[in-house]
């Protein structure tokens, strides 16, 4: 893995002399690091310190073991385009995903409108599960994609 060696990168890249787990580092760095600073910058009382580093870990072992498993899928197909696949496929599983959470989203505030509930659901009882719930759909319906283009 090449951390500060911009041109080494280019070449290598410009060239095509590249493998699969090559890509394959970048995005376990890339992913870890993304997972670290979506889970911290929710505004968790400072009181939850301890809930704020579970979610954190629950996120990092969904995302980097989910990504674990997409590369052994790649690696047990074809071989191809590791890279190309997770961003096509990707992209079309979190619009998808996106699109079915709104309307999932909208229906339970209505219902909640027509309850006339009086709970207030503070920002870990809602956007932490959903945030959870929507990472582990999103990485199901992924791997299912690798594994009809892979295998």
């Amino acid at each position: 893995m090449i951390w500060l060696n911009l041109s080494k990168a280019e070449n290598l890249l410009k060239q095509g002399t590249y493998s699969n787990t090559f890509i394959f580092k970048y995005i376990l760095i890339y992913t870890l690091f993304y997972s670290f600073t979506i889970s911290w910058n929710y505004n968790l009382n400072e009181y939850n310190y301890g809930m704020r580093f579970l979610f954190l870990g629950i996120i990092v072992l969904i995302k980097i073991g989910s990504i674990y498993l997409l590369f052994n899928v790649n690696q047990k197909g074809d071989q191809k385009n590791f890279l190309d696949r997770l961003f096509v496929l990707g992209w079309i599983v979190f619009f998808r995903l996106f699109l079915l959470s709104l309307a999932s989203l909208s229906a339970g505030l209505i219902i909640l409108k027509f309850l006339k509930t009086d709970q207030v659901l503070d920002e870990f009882q809602i956007k932490i599960p959903f945030y959870i719930l929507f990472s582990l759909g999103y990485y199901y319906f992924l791997y299912h994609s690798f594994r009809r283009v892979a295998l």
